[in-house]
Protein backbone atom coordinates (compact mmCIF):
# COMPACT_ATOMS: atom_id res chain seq x y z
CA UNK A 1 0.00 0.00 0.00
CA UNK A 2 1.52 3.34 -0.84
CA UNK A 3 1.87 6.46 1.47
CA UNK A 4 2.06 9.80 0.18
CA UNK A 5 1.91 13.28 1.82
CA UNK A 6 3.14 16.85 1.11
CA UNK A 7 6.86 16.73 2.07
CA UNK A 8 6.49 14.03 4.52
CA UNK A 9 5.06 10.61 5.57
CA UNK A 10 1.92 10.62 7.63
CA UNK A 11 2.87 8.15 10.07
CA UNK A 12 -0.62 8.29 11.92
CA UNK A 13 -2.44 7.81 8.79
CA UNK A 14 -0.42 4.83 7.56
CA UNK A 15 0.23 3.15 10.73
CA UNK A 16 -3.62 3.44 11.72
CA UNK A 17 -4.42 2.13 7.98
CA UNK A 18 -1.93 -0.48 7.91
CA UNK A 19 -3.60 -1.70 11.15
CA UNK A 20 -6.86 -1.43 9.96
CA UNK A 21 -5.60 -4.15 7.30
CA UNK A 22 -4.17 -5.95 8.98
CA UNK A 23 -7.47 -6.39 10.88
CA UNK A 24 -9.35 -7.21 7.83
CA UNK A 25 -6.37 -10.07 6.87
CA UNK A 26 -4.43 -8.14 4.41
CA UNK A 27 -0.88 -7.68 3.45
CA UNK A 28 -0.21 -4.30 3.44
CA UNK A 29 2.68 -2.39 2.14
CA UNK A 30 4.06 0.37 3.21
CA UNK A 31 6.31 2.38 0.54
CA UNK A 32 8.46 5.68 1.48
CA UNK A 33 7.03 8.62 1.09
CA UNK A 34 7.16 10.75 -2.02
CA UNK A 35 7.45 13.93 -2.92
CA UNK A 36 4.80 16.70 -4.15
CA UNK A 37 6.19 16.02 -8.00
CA UNK A 38 4.49 14.85 -10.71
CA UNK A 39 7.05 12.87 -12.86
CA UNK A 40 8.13 11.03 -8.98
CA UNK A 41 4.28 10.27 -7.91
CA UNK A 42 3.47 8.90 -10.76
CA UNK A 43 6.60 6.30 -10.89
CA UNK A 44 5.80 5.42 -7.30
CA UNK A 45 2.06 5.19 -8.36
CA UNK A 46 2.54 2.65 -11.01
CA UNK A 47 5.09 1.01 -9.21
CA UNK A 48 2.47 0.43 -6.38
CA UNK A 49 -0.15 -0.88 -8.75
CA UNK A 50 2.35 -3.51 -10.41
CA UNK A 51 3.35 -4.89 -6.99
CA UNK A 52 -0.27 -4.76 -5.48
CA UNK A 53 -3.43 -6.11 -5.66
CA UNK A 54 -4.57 -2.58 -4.81
CA UNK A 55 -3.55 0.94 -3.99
CA UNK A 56 -3.68 3.61 -1.46
CA UNK A 57 -2.54 6.88 -1.36
CA UNK A 58 -2.49 9.11 1.44
CA UNK A 59 -3.03 12.84 1.27
CA UNK A 60 -2.68 14.94 -2.13
CA UNK A 61 -6.33 13.87 -2.96
CA UNK A 62 -7.78 17.37 -2.70
CA UNK A 63 -7.57 20.25 -5.45
CA UNK A 64 -4.82 22.56 -4.46
CA UNK A 65 -2.11 23.44 -6.58
CA UNK A 66 0.58 20.49 -5.18
CA UNK A 67 -2.57 17.75 -5.16
CA UNK A 68 -1.34 15.90 -8.03
CA UNK A 69 -2.53 12.74 -7.35
CA UNK A 70 -5.94 12.85 -9.75
CA UNK A 71 -4.01 14.34 -12.34
CA UNK A 72 -1.39 11.02 -12.65
CA UNK A 73 -4.50 8.42 -11.86
CA UNK A 74 -6.24 9.90 -14.69
CA UNK A 75 -3.45 10.13 -17.26
CA UNK A 76 -2.56 6.13 -16.48
CA UNK A 77 -6.03 4.78 -15.86
CA UNK A 78 -9.77 6.28 -14.96
CA UNK A 79 -11.00 8.52 -12.08
CA UNK A 80 -14.56 7.00 -11.03
CA UNK A 81 -14.94 9.83 -8.44
CA UNK A 82 -13.17 12.99 -7.21
CA UNK A 83 -14.93 14.07 -4.06
CA UNK A 84 -17.87 12.06 -2.09
CA UNK A 85 -20.65 13.62 -0.51
CA UNK A 86 -19.70 12.59 2.88
CA UNK A 87 -18.01 14.62 5.88
CA UNK A 88 -15.55 13.88 6.87
CA UNK A 89 -13.62 12.82 4.06
CA UNK A 90 -15.10 14.67 1.05
CA UNK A 91 -11.93 14.67 -0.87
CA UNK A 92 -11.70 11.02 -1.74
CA UNK A 93 -10.64 9.72 -5.11
CA UNK A 94 -11.84 6.25 -6.33
CA UNK A 95 -10.17 5.38 -9.45
CA UNK A 96 -8.91 2.33 -11.42
CA UNK A 97 -5.73 1.42 -13.21
CA UNK A 98 -4.83 -1.90 -15.00
CA UNK A 99 -7.84 -3.12 -13.89
CA UNK A 100 -6.60 -2.51 -10.18
CA UNK A 101 -8.27 -0.40 -7.75
CA UNK A 102 -6.80 2.78 -6.54
CA UNK A 103 -8.26 4.64 -3.53
CA UNK A 104 -6.62 8.68 -3.14
CA UNK A 105 -7.43 9.02 0.93
CA UNK A 106 -7.52 12.02 2.12
CA UNK A 107 -4.93 13.64 4.29
CA UNK A 108 -6.57 14.58 7.65
CA UNK A 109 -6.17 11.72 10.16
CA UNK A 110 -10.09 11.55 10.56
CA UNK A 111 -10.97 12.07 7.29
CA UNK A 112 -8.69 9.06 6.06
CA UNK A 113 -10.04 7.18 8.31
CA UNK A 114 -13.91 7.34 7.32
CA UNK A 115 -12.50 6.82 3.65
CA UNK A 116 -11.27 3.48 4.47
CA UNK A 117 -14.46 2.87 6.61
CA UNK A 118 -16.87 4.17 3.60
CA UNK A 119 -15.04 2.83 0.55
CA UNK A 120 -12.26 0.28 1.36
CA UNK A 121 -13.43 -1.43 4.21
CA UNK A 122 -16.49 -2.68 2.69
CA UNK A 123 -14.91 -3.73 -0.63
CA UNK A 124 -12.30 -5.99 1.11
CA UNK A 125 -14.95 -7.75 3.27
CA UNK A 126 -16.63 -8.15 -0.40
CA UNK A 127 -12.99 -9.88 -1.95
CA UNK A 128 -12.64 -11.85 1.51
CA UNK A 129 -16.60 -12.79 1.83
CA UNK A 130 -16.31 -10.95 5.31
CA UNK A 131 -19.57 -10.10 7.53
CA UNK A 132 -19.97 -6.24 8.18
CA UNK A 133 -18.84 -7.02 11.77
CA UNK A 134 -19.90 -3.69 13.40
CA UNK A 135 -22.65 -3.86 16.16
CA UNK A 136 -25.50 -1.36 16.22
CA UNK A 137 -27.21 -0.04 19.13
CA UNK A 138 -30.26 2.40 19.49
CA UNK A 139 -29.67 5.55 21.60
CA UNK A 140 -31.05 9.12 23.08
CA UNK A 141 -29.18 11.64 21.50
CA UNK A 142 -28.43 14.46 24.47
CA UNK A 143 -27.23 17.66 22.26
CA UNK A 144 -28.43 18.96 19.29
CA UNK A 145 -26.53 18.39 15.95
CA UNK A 146 -26.79 20.77 13.05
CA UNK A 147 -25.48 19.66 10.00
CA UNK A 148 -25.31 20.30 5.93
CA UNK A 149 -27.27 19.33 3.50
CA UNK A 150 -24.58 18.89 0.95
CA UNK A 151 -23.39 15.99 3.07
CA UNK A 152 -23.56 12.94 4.69
CA UNK A 153 -22.12 13.51 8.29
CA UNK A 154 -20.51 10.77 10.01
CA UNK A 155 -20.19 12.34 13.75
CA UNK A 156 -17.88 10.50 16.20
CA UNK A 157 -19.65 9.83 19.72
CA UNK A 158 -19.48 8.51 22.98
CA UNK A 159 -22.32 5.77 24.25
CA UNK A 160 -23.13 4.84 28.08
CA UNK A 161 -26.23 3.24 29.56
CA UNK A 162 -28.45 5.16 31.86
CA UNK A 163 -30.70 2.69 33.72
CA UNK A 164 -32.40 0.45 30.67
CA UNK A 165 -31.76 3.39 28.09
CA UNK A 166 -28.43 4.01 26.09
CA UNK A 167 -27.52 7.89 25.74
CA UNK A 168 -25.20 9.20 23.13
CA UNK A 169 -22.60 12.37 23.10
CA UNK A 170 -21.32 14.01 20.19
CA UNK A 171 -17.80 14.70 20.20
CA UNK A 172 -15.82 17.23 18.30
CA UNK A 173 -16.21 17.22 14.35
CA UNK A 174 -12.99 18.42 12.88
CA UNK A 175 -11.36 16.39 10.47
CA UNK A 176 -7.93 16.68 12.38
CA UNK A 177 -9.64 15.97 15.88
CA UNK A 178 -7.06 12.87 15.82
CA UNK A 179 -8.19 12.13 19.23
CA UNK A 180 -11.98 12.04 18.86
CA UNK A 181 -11.15 8.60 17.00
CA UNK A 182 -9.79 7.56 20.07
CA UNK A 183 -12.47 8.56 22.39
CA UNK A 184 -14.91 7.54 20.07
CA UNK A 185 -17.41 4.32 21.03
CA UNK A 186 -19.01 4.47 17.82
CA UNK A 187 -20.37 6.56 14.40
CA UNK A 188 -23.78 8.14 14.14
CA UNK A 189 -24.61 9.28 10.41
CA UNK A 190 -26.64 12.32 9.83
CA UNK A 191 -28.46 11.71 6.23
CA UNK A 192 -27.70 13.83 2.98
CA UNK A 193 -30.34 16.65 3.35
CA UNK A 194 -30.74 16.51 6.72
CA UNK A 195 -30.31 20.13 8.57
CA UNK A 196 -29.13 17.85 11.91
CA UNK A 197 -30.75 16.15 14.58
CA UNK A 198 -32.65 17.69 17.98
CA UNK A 199 -31.33 16.40 21.46
CA UNK A 200 -33.70 13.82 22.48
CA UNK A 201 -34.09 11.81 19.36
CA UNK A 202 -33.48 8.35 19.17
CA UNK A 203 -31.12 7.44 16.72
CA UNK A 204 -28.49 4.39 15.24
CA UNK A 205 -25.06 3.61 16.54
CA UNK A 206 -22.52 1.86 14.85
CA UNK A 207 -20.21 0.67 17.40
CA UNK A 208 -16.65 0.92 17.17
CA UNK A 209 -15.60 -0.97 20.61
CA UNK A 210 -17.80 -3.78 22.28
CA UNK A 211 -21.21 -3.24 24.19
CA UNK A 212 -19.77 -5.35 26.80
CA UNK A 213 -16.88 -2.32 27.63
CA UNK A 214 -19.22 0.40 26.66
CA UNK A 215 -21.86 -0.68 29.52
CA UNK A 216 -18.89 0.55 32.09
CA UNK A 217 -19.48 3.81 31.28
CA UNK A 218 -20.00 7.07 33.43
CA UNK A 219 -22.73 9.20 31.80
CA UNK A 220 -21.91 12.84 33.18
CA UNK A 221 -23.26 15.81 31.71
CA UNK A 222 -23.67 19.36 33.27
CA UNK A 223 -20.56 22.09 33.97
CA UNK A 224 -17.91 21.88 33.05
CA UNK A 225 -14.26 21.78 34.98
CA UNK A 226 -10.53 20.52 33.99
CA UNK A 227 -11.22 17.91 36.96
CA UNK A 228 -13.52 15.94 34.75
CA UNK A 229 -10.58 15.48 32.36
CA UNK A 230 -8.45 13.95 35.26
CA UNK A 231 -11.51 11.70 36.33
CA UNK A 232 -11.13 10.93 32.45
CA UNK A 233 -8.01 9.35 33.09
CA UNK A 234 -8.56 7.32 36.09
CA UNK A 235 -11.98 5.53 34.34
CA UNK A 236 -14.45 5.33 31.48
CA UNK A 237 -16.57 8.48 31.00
CA UNK A 238 -19.07 10.29 28.56
CA UNK A 239 -19.08 13.96 29.14
CA UNK A 240 -20.74 16.52 27.73
CA UNK A 241 -20.67 20.24 29.11
CA UNK A 242 -24.00 21.80 28.68
CA UNK A 243 -23.95 24.22 32.20
CA UNK A 244 -25.13 23.36 35.41
CA UNK A 245 -28.86 24.02 34.71
CA UNK A 246 -28.82 21.54 31.50
CA UNK A 247 -27.59 18.84 33.91
CA UNK A 248 -30.22 19.32 36.14
CA UNK A 249 -32.76 18.80 33.22
CA UNK A 250 -30.60 15.60 31.81
CA UNK A 251 -30.94 14.34 35.44
CA UNK A 252 -34.32 14.78 35.50
CA UNK A 253 -34.45 12.90 32.24
CA UNK A 254 -32.55 10.21 33.13
CA UNK A 255 -30.00 10.88 30.91
CA UNK A 256 -26.95 11.02 32.61
CA UNK A 257 -25.55 9.05 36.03
CA UNK A 258 -24.19 12.49 37.38
CA UNK A 259 -24.17 16.13 36.81
CA UNK A 260 -22.02 18.13 37.87
CA UNK A 261 -23.16 21.97 39.12
CA UNK A 262 -22.50 25.00 40.88
CA UNK A 263 -25.36 27.02 41.21
CA UNK A 264 -25.52 29.95 43.79
CA UNK A 265 -28.99 30.60 45.68
CA UNK A 266 -28.94 34.56 45.71
CA UNK A 267 -30.68 34.62 48.90
CA UNK A 268 -28.28 32.42 50.63
CA UNK A 269 -25.20 32.69 49.12
CA UNK A 270 -25.15 28.87 49.24
CA UNK A 271 -24.65 26.84 46.51
CA UNK A 272 -26.54 24.00 44.87
CA UNK A 273 -29.15 22.81 47.67
CA UNK A 274 -31.64 24.73 46.70
CA UNK A 275 -31.83 24.29 42.77
CA UNK A 276 -31.58 20.83 43.49
CA UNK A 277 -34.59 20.62 46.16
CA UNK A 278 -36.76 22.89 43.24
CA UNK A 279 -35.86 20.80 40.70
CA UNK A 280 -36.12 17.70 42.88
CA UNK A 281 -38.78 18.22 45.69
CA UNK A 282 -39.10 14.80 46.53
CA UNK A 283 -35.31 14.60 47.75
CA UNK A 284 -34.45 11.25 46.48
CA UNK A 285 -30.84 13.25 45.45
CA UNK A 286 -27.47 13.68 46.74
CA UNK A 287 -24.68 15.59 46.34
CA UNK A 288 -21.37 14.43 46.23
CA UNK A 289 -19.12 17.15 47.46
CA UNK A 290 -16.55 17.90 44.85
CA UNK A 291 -14.15 20.98 45.32
CA UNK A 292 -14.16 24.35 45.92
CA UNK A 293 -12.92 26.20 43.17
CA UNK A 294 -11.55 29.93 42.82
CA UNK A 295 -13.19 32.19 40.31
CA UNK A 296 -12.54 35.62 38.85
CA UNK A 297 -12.02 37.74 36.26
CA UNK A 298 -9.30 36.65 33.37
CA UNK A 299 -7.31 39.21 31.66
CA UNK A 300 -5.00 39.23 29.40
CA UNK A 301 -0.84 39.33 30.97
CA UNK A 302 -0.14 42.14 32.21
CA UNK A 303 -3.55 43.06 32.71
CA UNK A 304 -3.02 45.80 29.68
CA UNK A 305 -6.74 47.86 30.36
CA UNK A 306 -6.17 47.49 34.14
CA UNK A 307 -9.96 45.70 34.88
CA UNK A 308 -9.56 45.26 38.74
CA UNK A 309 -13.58 44.65 39.01
CA UNK A 310 -16.90 44.11 37.82
CA UNK A 311 -17.40 47.83 37.69
CA UNK A 312 -14.89 47.66 34.84
CA UNK A 313 -16.63 45.79 32.53
CA UNK A 314 -18.75 48.44 31.36
CA UNK A 315 -16.25 50.76 30.45
CA UNK A 316 -15.79 51.88 26.87
CA UNK A 317 -13.31 49.39 24.94
CA UNK A 318 -13.64 46.68 27.61
CA UNK A 319 -14.84 43.35 25.49
CA UNK A 320 -16.42 40.67 27.76
CA UNK A 321 -16.38 37.08 26.79
CA UNK A 322 -19.62 35.41 28.66
CA UNK A 323 -20.93 32.14 29.20
CA UNK A 324 -23.85 30.40 27.87
CA UNK A 325 -27.06 31.07 29.74
CA UNK A 326 -27.58 27.55 32.40
CA UNK A 327 -23.84 27.59 33.04
CA UNK A 328 -23.19 28.14 36.75
CA UNK A 329 -20.64 31.40 35.57
CA UNK A 330 -23.21 32.78 34.08
CA UNK A 331 -25.23 32.94 37.08
CA UNK A 332 -22.83 33.74 38.86
CA UNK A 333 -21.68 37.18 37.00
CA UNK A 334 -25.42 38.08 36.69
CA UNK A 335 -25.50 37.99 40.46
CA UNK A 336 -22.72 40.24 41.01
CA UNK A 337 -23.71 42.63 38.22
CA UNK A 338 -26.73 42.84 40.51
CA UNK A 339 -25.79 43.26 43.18
CA UNK A 340 -23.80 46.34 42.02
CA UNK A 341 -26.92 47.26 40.05
CA UNK A 342 -24.84 47.21 36.64
CA UNK A 343 -27.39 46.53 33.50
CA UNK A 344 -25.40 43.45 31.38
CA UNK A 345 -26.97 45.31 28.37
CA UNK A 346 -24.01 47.92 29.20
CA UNK A 347 -21.61 45.22 28.95
CA UNK A 348 -19.91 44.42 25.47
CA UNK A 349 -19.54 40.96 24.78
CA UNK A 350 -22.28 39.97 27.36
CA UNK A 351 -24.75 38.03 24.57
CA UNK A 352 -21.16 36.34 23.29
CA UNK A 353 -21.79 33.06 24.70
CA UNK A 354 -18.87 29.96 24.75
CA UNK A 355 -19.53 26.80 26.82
CA UNK A 356 -16.40 25.98 28.83
CA UNK A 357 -13.98 28.00 30.81
CA UNK A 358 -11.07 27.48 28.47
CA UNK A 359 -12.98 28.54 25.68
CA UNK A 360 -13.56 31.46 27.64
CA UNK A 361 -9.29 32.07 28.17
CA UNK A 362 -8.90 30.62 24.73
CA UNK A 363 -11.33 33.67 23.99
CA UNK A 364 -9.24 36.22 26.25
CA UNK A 365 -5.48 35.40 25.14
CA UNK A 366 -6.72 35.83 21.55
CA UNK A 367 -7.14 39.76 19.81
CA UNK A 368 -10.75 41.22 20.32
CA UNK A 369 -11.89 40.05 23.92
CA UNK A 370 -10.12 41.78 27.38
CA UNK A 371 -11.66 39.90 29.68
CA UNK A 372 -13.92 36.90 31.24
CA UNK A 373 -15.26 35.66 34.23
CA UNK A 374 -14.04 32.01 34.78
CA UNK A 375 -12.01 29.59 37.49
CA UNK A 376 -8.65 29.50 37.94
CA UNK A 377 -7.23 26.81 36.73
CA UNK A 378 -7.91 27.93 32.93
CA UNK A 379 -6.94 31.27 33.46
CA UNK A 380 -3.29 29.44 34.52
CA UNK A 381 -3.27 27.11 31.48
CA UNK A 382 -3.70 29.64 29.39
CA UNK A 383 -1.37 32.10 30.79
CA UNK A 384 -3.57 34.79 31.82
CA UNK A 385 -3.75 36.83 34.82
CA UNK A 386 -6.41 36.82 36.75
CA UNK A 387 -8.45 38.79 39.71
CA UNK A 388 -9.78 36.48 42.28
CA UNK A 389 -13.72 37.21 43.48
CA UNK A 390 -14.33 34.01 45.74
CA UNK A 391 -14.54 30.33 45.82
CA UNK A 392 -17.50 28.15 44.77
CA UNK A 393 -18.93 24.78 45.36
CA UNK A 394 -18.58 22.15 42.44
CA UNK A 395 -20.92 19.31 43.12
CA UNK A 396 -21.78 15.93 41.45
CA UNK A 397 -25.58 15.37 41.52
CA UNK A 398 -26.24 11.74 41.75
CA UNK A 399 -30.15 9.87 42.24
CA UNK A 400 -30.06 8.01 45.72
CA UNK A 401 -30.75 5.09 43.95
CA UNK A 402 -27.16 4.72 41.94
CA UNK A 403 -25.43 5.35 44.93
CA UNK A 404 -24.36 1.85 45.22
CA UNK A 405 -23.26 1.07 42.06
CA UNK A 406 -19.70 -0.02 40.80
CA UNK A 407 -19.25 3.12 38.77
CA UNK A 408 -20.93 5.75 41.22
CA UNK A 409 -18.34 4.19 44.30
CA UNK A 410 -15.52 4.18 41.61
CA UNK A 411 -16.46 7.76 40.79
CA UNK A 412 -16.22 8.30 44.58
CA UNK A 413 -12.68 6.67 45.23
CA UNK A 414 -10.87 8.61 42.10
CA UNK A 415 -12.23 11.89 44.18
CA UNK A 416 -10.84 10.78 47.27
CA UNK A 417 -7.48 9.46 45.87
CA UNK A 418 -4.30 11.26 46.53
CA UNK A 419 -3.27 10.81 43.10
CA UNK A 420 -6.69 13.01 42.27
CA UNK A 421 -5.33 15.56 44.68
CA UNK A 422 -2.38 16.03 43.57
CA UNK A 423 -2.83 16.25 40.02
CA UNK A 424 -5.09 19.41 41.57
CA UNK A 425 -2.58 20.58 43.40
CA UNK A 426 -0.02 21.28 40.60
CA UNK A 427 -3.28 23.21 38.39
CA UNK A 428 -3.66 25.04 41.65
CA UNK A 429 -6.89 27.06 42.40
CA UNK A 430 -8.51 24.04 44.23
CA UNK A 431 -9.97 23.24 47.69
CA UNK A 432 -11.03 19.93 48.54
CA UNK A 433 -11.33 18.79 52.42
CA UNK A 434 -14.56 17.02 51.88
CA UNK A 435 -14.32 15.79 47.89
CA UNK A 436 -15.96 12.44 48.08
CA UNK A 437 -18.16 13.16 50.83
CA UNK A 438 -21.91 13.06 50.50
CA UNK A 439 -24.70 14.73 51.12
CA UNK A 440 -28.23 14.12 51.00
CA UNK A 441 -30.87 16.53 50.18
CA UNK A 442 -34.31 16.82 51.82
CA UNK A 443 -37.52 17.10 50.29
CA UNK A 444 -38.19 20.86 49.55
CA UNK A 445 -40.39 21.46 52.78
CA UNK A 446 -37.84 20.08 55.28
Amino acid sequence: MEALEKGKILDTNSSVIKGLLLELGCEPIVYAPAIDDPAILTAAIKKGIEENDFLMTIAGSSAGSKDFTVNIIEELGDVIVHGVAIKPGKPTILGMIDGKGIVGLPGYPVSAFFAFEKFVRPLIESWYGLPHAHQQVKAKLTQRIISSVKNEELIRVTVGQVEDQWIVTPLSRGAGATMSLVRADGILTVPRLFEGIESGEWVTVELMKALEDIEQRLVIIGSHDLLIDIIADEMPISSTHVGSFGGLMAMKKKECHIAPIHLIDETTGIYNISSVKKMFPKGDMSLIQGVKRLQGLMVKKGNPKGITKFEDLIKEGIVFANRQRGAGTRQLLDFELKKRDIDPENIEGYHRELTTHMAVAVAVLSEGTDVGLGIYAAAETMGLDFIPIGYEAYDFLVSDKVLEEPRIKNFIKVLKSEGFRHKLELIGGYTYNDAGSILQIGAQDD
